[in-house]
């Protein structure tokens, strides 16, 4: 992987996975792995956290069912490119609105 490549060349680099939140529910299995082997050194979970702000909290509660999941419609990406604050069209109303014309 790269950052054996990248150790063998003298450079210790930190890793950030990105791109989790599109595994829905497999997101912590296949994070844990890959922290585990050493693939990554951190998980990023930038839309899933967009999706339901407290997710770490209630995953660490045991309250997977009450979790709002990322559904991946990427209507957060279209509110950045307007340059509008960005959050969950899909779960959040507020900015459902901002995102009307």
């Amino acid at each position: 992987a790269i950052k054996d490549h990248l150790a063998a060349n003298g450079m210790h680099p930190i890793v950030i996975g990105s791109a989790y939140t599109m595994l829905g529910k497999d997101l912590l299995r296949v994070a844990a792995k890959n922290l585990a082997d050493g693939a990554v050194d951190l998980v990023g979970l930038g839309r899933q956290v967009l999706a339901d702000p407290l997710y770490p909290e209630k995953l660490f509660a045991g309250k997977e069912g009450e979790i709002h999941r990322c559904t991946g419609c990427g209507s957060c990406a279209q509110l950045l490119r307007q340059q509008k604050h960005v959050g969950c069209v899909v779960h959040n109303q507020s900015f459902k609105n901002a995102l009307k014309p």
